[in-house]
């Protein structure tokens, strides 16, 4: 009589060890790859922001005519600064206040450009200030253009400022063609000075 036959075992297949070698190859192979492509699509973007040609922060875009305004001067409380003085010439416009810390920073670099640049007319207007306070800071900043006394913020309603400083472009036609909120540096103000016509 025979013995009856045992049950047999499921036979597991012995992979060689070239298999295991192969599978964590893979593995790596795909990390990789993987970066590879991450750095081959960062370098192209990167050679991409180097060659193309930066679109400037600012554009002009006219806005239409700016706001007539006349008020009087900071220097002198008899005399009257207004806009339509300056028609047929390209005008900077610059908000400011002697309480202003960002329009400190500011101040002397529009000193030096209205020295530089004849073409072009620049006028301060000064906002919720004292004239004394006002005129102090116009001393020490040696500012060359005249500047508007607004201590109730008329001029700066019509122009719809957020804050200061605040610089307002106007071109020769009296049209508003740009504006900047916040202190301007050299190369803004070079920029908008090149474009302001």
């Amino acid at each position: 009589m025979t013995a009856p036959a045992r049950p047999s075992r499921p036979v597991r297949p012995v992979r060689p060890p070239q298999a295991h070698r192969l599978r964590t190859l893979s593995v790596r192979t795909r990390i990789v790859i993987g970066a590879l492509t991450v750095g081959v699509i960062v370098g192209a973007g990167v050679i991409d922001g180097l060659t193309r040609n930066p679109t400037p922060v600012d554009q002009v875009v006219d806005q239409g005519p700016a706001p007539q305004f006349r008020v009087a001067t900071v220097a002198d409380s008899n005399r009257q600064v207004e806009l339509v003085t300056y028609e047929g010439r390209p005008i900077v416009l610059n908000f400011w206040g002697s309480w202003c810390t960002p329009c400190q920073k500011e101040l002397p670099l529009l000193s030096s450009a209205a020295r530089q640049d004849r073409r072009v007319h620049f006028i301060g207007m000064d906002l919720e200030d004292t004239r004394g306070a006002a005129l102090a800071t116009i001393r020490r900043y040696h500012l060359p253009y005249i500047s508007g006394f607004d201590p109730q913020d008329s001029v700066a309603d019509l122009y719809a400022l957020n804050g200061t400083p605040t610089t307002i472009f106007i071109n020769s036609r009296g049209h508003i063609v740009g504006r900047v909120e916040g202190a301007l540096d050299r190369t803004r103000l070079d920029w908008w000075l090149a474009h302001l016509t």
